[in-house]
């Protein structure tokens, strides 16, 4: 009985985590701007109300330039692979710091404007 309990969790766990990544990948695909659609120059907007803008292409803890940022966040320059493996868009920040003039967003946390 408890080796069936332990097979039935194990196959659920699988098609949910296959689920997840199906979905991650479509709304990804839909929801973001192509990266071919994007030209040097063009506003980059949150998709939500806020979006973290780091000083690399990366998550890791402390490398923001600006946390839960709202408003304009800046101008494409380019795309690159993050060593997070996502694809993230180098910009030339719309508020430059005293520090920084451009910053890195991920490509599934921002929309054209």
């Amino acid at each position: 009985m408890n080796k069936n309990i332990i097979i039935i969790s194990s196959v659920l766990i699988g098609v949910s985590a296959i689920l997840g990544f199906v979905m991650y990948k479509k709304f990804t695909k839909e929801t973001s701007p192509k990266i071919e659609d994007l030209k040097v120059g063009d506003s980059l907007y949150p998709k939500g109300t806020n979006v973290n803008i780091r000083s690399s292409a990366n998550v890791e803890m402390g490398n923001y330039i600006y946390p839960n940022y709202t408003g304009k966040v800046g101008t494409y320059l380019e795309s690159v692979i993050g060593g997070d493996g996502f694809t993230w868009h180098k910009v030339k920040l719309d508020k430059p710091t005293a520090k920084s003039s451009e910053g890195f967003v991920r490509v599934d946390v921002v929309k054209k404007g």
